[in-house]
């Protein structure tokens, strides 16, 4: 028997989901509460049987809209089998990183109909005490948008704080959805609940990212033989371990228990640490984050400052800022593993004096960041530290019409294909 062609396999995948998507979940529900509703109204003699057979319709109509995964597995593993993969699991197969479908996929200029999801801004609960961030990713490596997520309000709330469990900094976050659906029928989202914790200088992957690490006497920069940890692009001369202008966030007992420092930069120079002479090894199927803070007011430096994370670079043009400011890398595409890879990878900071003084740098953060319903997070601290309850929220949104070939893989899978808004398989 010949094999099929990748335009009949993905025939077949279009008429398997059309199998369950013609059936109309929403009419369902709507028809089932209307039968409640009637049989209420009219007091019947039979109202407890007549309620149990809606339910028992439900009970089917359940395990019908499940039992689409019995043929879509079988039509993707032909379809691994078309194209040469030795992957015989679905999730493999359509992994945006190391899947051999999705890759065929992008690189076959091949697309499913988008879902339309809009990821909305993070958004700070009004009373929370903490004043740090949550960064989240909704990019993959090819910049596709990611589309394997629940169209919910997601929930990030703190669980344990430095009075409740965790180390100052180090809090812990429960993620959740908003609302989950009781059944195939009334599906909004898979459900989970994860836990993340919050990233700072000492839980991270970086070595010595606060400063907190001394060779020398901290004041004097004559004395100072190395910054352990770090090289030195120019002269170790143009650095100082200041006390006077420590930043206010206070990483870990470390700084709580001793003297907290900063790292004065007094000319055009800059520092690096190698990933490999911290004995750091990276996952490249999950992206990595990194932000600094800065303050070039006590000094009034002026000029360019720049970070890297390999190929992954960012930098601000300083000029009038006041206090402490955080310069991190774009939350897109460049935090995976195969763009910002290198030869020899490393992260630097570097400052390109044009006036003032000198300027800080301090409480740096380097690490993974945490999966969750597909999207990606990590929650840093700041001057204020976060506090049992506090929370974040981040709602994503349908803002056009879902494509339903896209919708059925993140239902079935939590996985999803490359998109476009003009697919070349077509959609139910």
């Amino acid at each position: 028997m010949a094999s099929p062609t990748n335009t009949q396999i993905e025939t077949m995948i279009t008429e398997a989901i059309e199998l369950v998507d013609d059936v109309s979940q929403s009419t369902f529900q709507t028809n089932l509460a209307n039968l409640g509703i009637a049989v209420g109204a009219a007091g019947a003699e039979y109202q407890t049987e007549i309620l149990q057979g809606g339910e028992a319709s439900r009970n089917q109509m359940n395990n019908f809209l499940a039992s689409i995964e019995g043929a879509l597995s079988w039509i993707f593993l032909e379809y691994g089998r078309l194209i040469g993969s030795p992957q015989t699991d679905i999730g493999e197969l359509l992994d945006p990183v190391t899947g051999d479908l999705w890759k065929y996929f992008i690189d076959n200029t091949r697309h499913v109909k988008t879902r339309g999801i809009t990821h909305g801004a993070v958004a700070a609960g009004g009373s929370n005490v903490g004043s740090g961030s949550v960064y989240r990713l909704a990019k993959q490596n090819d910049d596709q948008a990611i589309e394997n997520c629940a169209m919910t309000v997601k929930t990030l709330k703190c669980v344990q704080d430095m009075n409740s469990g965790t180390r100052i900094g180090e809090e812990l976050f429960e993620i959740s959805h908003g609302t989950t659906g009781k059944d195939e029928v009334d599906f909004i989202s898979h459900g989970e609940v994860g836990l993340i914790e919050t990233i700072g200088p000492e839980n991270g992957f970086g070595a010595n990212m606060s400063f907190q690490d001394l060779d020398g006497t901290a004041d004097a920069a004559s004395s100072l033989t190395t910054i352990p940890d770090w090289s030195v692009t120019t002269l170790l001369t143009n650095f100082e371990y200041d006390t006077a202008t420590p930043s206010p966030f206070e990483s870990s007992p470390t700084e709580l228990d001793g003297t907290a420092y900063s790292l004065k930069i007094k000319a055009t120079d800059g520092i690096s640490q190698k990933i490999r002479d911290i004995g750091q090894t990276l996952n490249p199927n999950i992206p990595h984050f990194f932000m600094i803070h800065y303050n070039r007011q006590d000094g009034t430096g002026t000029g360019t400052l720049t970070i890297n994370m390999g190929a992954a670079t960012n930098n601000v043009t300083l000029a009038a800022q006041t206090g402490w400011n955080v310069l991190a890398l774009a939350v897109d595409q460049n935090l995976w593993y195969s763009l910002f890879n290198e030869d020899d990878l490393d992260l630097s900071v570097a400052w390109t004096k044009t006036g003032g003084t000198y300027i800080n740098i301090d409480y740096m953060v380097f690490g993974e960041m945490v999966q969750f319903d597909g999207l990606w997070y990590m929650p840093v601290g700041g001057a204020t530290r976060f506090l049992l309850d506090d929370q974040f929220t981040f709602t994503d949104v349908l803002a056009g019409s879902e494509g339903k070939v896209q919708s059925w893989l993140w239902r079935r899978y939590r996985s999803m294909l490359p998109w476009n808004a003009t697919p070349s398989v077509s959609d139910p």
